[in-house]
């Protein structure tokens, strides 16, 4: 097996051209769909898809609608039955027999997770905050908003520099989880740690007791674990106008906020949650059947001994 870590050039098309198997959750290829004769292609994509994606998705170049119109999986992973119907849409030169229902192979942890006996899940979490340096007093808020392709506007991210959030410190603390293409510096804030660069997410589910997100697909994730869930969607008429979404936020079901003061109100009034909300949209999202990283595994050693 090659892990691949260089971004183009040579070696790495050679690399692609020589494997027998492609396993990624985006486009390996490089956004040009062409595949070698004798490659398995497994993708576990990126996230349940709220945000438009495909041909219909706005400003996006020729290169882009055509890997999507034409990438071929041999497999390809969905949380549920929702969002295999979504990407039979998307990826149409996919057979919807290959598009699997089975759960994203980065949430098997979480799965496993909830199994372990509440001693266990305990330990667990003691460790993690441990190495995270967290007080064992406070509760944890995890926010993780999405990437902007546009420009931003003072509402499309929370300030917890504001007065407001100075109550909600006292009984939490705030794991910051910037996208990639986002680095907002909140480190000068006590009660904010920054973990864009923890590399395990399952970790910081197991510790946090909320989750504060806007329209990314971690709120899909984080909902197997049937803990609150808050969408910050202060700029939303203007990003959806810019990306598209496939459904509305009352169609998710989650209580959402347009203001820093109000989130930190309802975040206030935790217990107050209708948590019911929370396992509804999981048991809609997430009806997956199968621990998918041993249904990939199996396939790959069903390809091998078949030659």
């Amino acid at each position: 097996m090659v892990h691949l870590n260089c971004k183009s050039g040579f070696r790495f098309f050679l690399i692609l051209a020589t494997s027998r198997f492609w396993i990624a959750n985006s486009s390996i290829e490089r956004m040009v769909p062409y595949k070698p004769k004798g490659v398995y292609y497994i993708n576990t994509w990126h996230g349940f898809p709220w945000k438009v994606l495909g041909d219909k998705e706005p400003n996006i170049d020729f290169l882009m609608k055509n890997w999507y119109k034409k990438v071929s999986f041999d497999v390809l992973t969905a949380c549920g039955t929702k969002d295999k119907a979504i990407f039979e849409s998307v990826f149409p030169s996919t057979e919807p027999q290959n598009i699997y229902p089975i759960g994203l192979p980065r949430n098997d942890k979480v799965v496993n997770f909830l199994k372990l006996s509440d001693k266990n899940k305990k330990q667990i979490r003691s460790e993690i905050k441990r190495k995270l340096h967290l007080s064992v007093d406070k509760m944890v808020i995890l926010y993780a908003p999405t990437f902007r392709d546009g420009s931003y506007e003072r509402n499309s991210y929370l300030d917890f520099k504001a007065d407001w959030w100075n109550s909600i410190f006292k009984d939490f603390e705030v794991l910051n989880r910037s996208h990639y293409n986002v680095r907002e510096d909140l480190s000068t804030l006590g009660s904010v740690v920054d973990v864009s660069n923890y590399s395990d997410l399952a970790d910081l589910f197991f510790i946090s007791d909320l989750l504060i997100t806007d329209y990314s697909s971690i709120m899909f994730d984080f909902a197997l674990m049937e803990k609150p869930i808050f969408l910050y969607t202060g700029d939303f008429e203007k990003y959806k106008r810019e990306r598209g979404m496939y459904f509305s936020r009352q169609e998710l079901g989650l209580p959402f906020e347009e203001t820093d003061q109000g989130l930190a109100e309802e975040i206030g009034n935790l217990s107050n949650y209708n948590i019911e909300c929370v396992h509804e949209f999981n048991s809609c999202v997430n009806d997956r059947s199968l621990i998918s990283t041993q249904f990939i595994v199996s396939t790959i050693k069903r390809v091998l001994y078949a030659g």
